[in-house]
């Protein structure tokens, strides 16, 4: 392994690793870093986007061992739009509201993070269609599962479906109005808080 020291110290403190791994899991985890840095950013970006993954996942709820996990399991997540995750992981919260999901949307942020890459406006159109009379007929059980949200590719979903991804998007868009109904959601509530306090002024949506 040829990580540089001063970046094994600063994610061995930055992330309390010796005390949630044993040595060979954080050797494994150096490693995936080492691989991740291949041809990326300079040792201080890192350091900037690595920080500000951790207080992301922080008010998220998770502790240090599942952001060890869930960087682990999807590197690329420290240097993701930390906005659009943030959107995404609120929009799988409305099923919840319906008791019609078996996500855990923590459990997919810290072991299944690679599924978070779907875009914000294919996953909210997705959940509002299964929610809908005409997926009545379609859909086999009325809960939605990680796999027919966030697993199954546009032209699976529109096999399974009969509706394509521009179709869905279209019916369903994630505008302004959506994302405040999002964030309004009690089940959403102290996430919510935890980034932006009592103001709802934020998002970018444009409509």
């Amino acid at each position: 392994m040829n990580l540089d020291a001063s970046i094994i110290a600063y994610i061995d403190e930055k992330l309390f690793l010796l005390e949630h791994l044993t040595k060979d899991e954080c050797v494994k985890f150096r490693e995936k870093i080492e691989k991740y840095l291949n041809n990326r950013s300079s040792k201080e970006t890192f350091f900037k986007n690595l920080d500000g993954t951790v207080e992301f996942l922080e008010k998220i709820g998770l502790n240090y061992h599942e952001i060890i996990m869930c960087i682990f399991n999807w590197p690329s997540i420290i240097h993701s739009d930390k906005n659009d995750l943030l959107y995404k992981y609120l929009v799988l919260g409305i099923p919840k509201r319906y008791n019609l999901s078996d996500i855990d949307r923590d459990d997919i942020l810290v072991n299944h993070p690679k599924d978070l890459m779907t875009g914000i406006d294919t996953v909210y159109a997705r959940i509002m269609f299964f929610l809908s009379e005409e997926s009545k007929d379609v859909t086999r059980k009325n809960v939605i599962t990680r796999r027919k949200l966030l697993k199954i590719t546009n032209k699976e979903f529109e096999e399974f479906y009969g509706i394509s991804r521009d179709n869905i998007v279209s019916k369903y868009p994630f505008t302004k109005d959506s994302l405040k109904n999002v964030l309004s959601l009690d089940y959403n509530k102290e996430v919510v808080e935890r980034f932006y306090g009592n103001s709802k002024e934020f998002g970018r949506r444009s409509s």
